[in-house]
């Protein structure tokens, strides 16, 4: 029995370690969107950025109602609710967007450092929530969500 514990909680601690971060890094994504610009560019101009899911970090695309932004997924990290998710997006009017939490209005984003943030306890004592989103070139910007 106590082997079969000792198994669990190595196991386990090997999951956390190994399992839980399978992203691109935030220099990795500015790279990918400067080295590819135009790859991705003709996949928004033919209305097709799904295939945009060849590049390799690339996992999902979205692609916002009415055209507001196409969301590129770049992976995560953690587990249940302590999770992030990290990934780029093209905004059409260049302008920084929330992509990926509940929030409805951009004008909740703050100027921080070189990007925009949005925290959800400046609403909610209570709420975790942290969102990040800095510009990479014309149109293109990066984000970062923690849940």
């Amino acid at each position: 029995m106590k082997k079969a514990f000792l198994f669990c909680i190595l196991f386990l601690l090997c999951l956390a370690l190994t399992g839980c971060a399978d992203h691109l890094s935030k220099s990795d994504i500015f790279a990918l969107v400067r080295e590819k610009e135009a790859f991705l560019l003709r996949c928004v101009a033919e209305d097709q950025p799904d295939q945009a899911t060849q590049l390799a970090g690339v996992r999902y695309v979205y692609r916002a109602s009415g055209g507001a932004y196409i969301r590129f997924d770049c992976g995560g990290a953690g587990f249940g609710p302590a999770t992030s998710y990290y990934g780029f997006y093209y905004s059409p009017g260049d302008l920084p967007l929330t992509v990926d939490v509940d929030v409805t209005q951009t004008e909740n984003l703050v100027p921080d450092g070189d990007g925009f943030l949005w925290m959800e306890r400046w609403a909610d004592p209570g709420g975790d929530n942290v969102y990040y989103t800095e510009r990479i070139m014309e149109r293109w910007y990066y984000f970062e969500s923690h849940y």
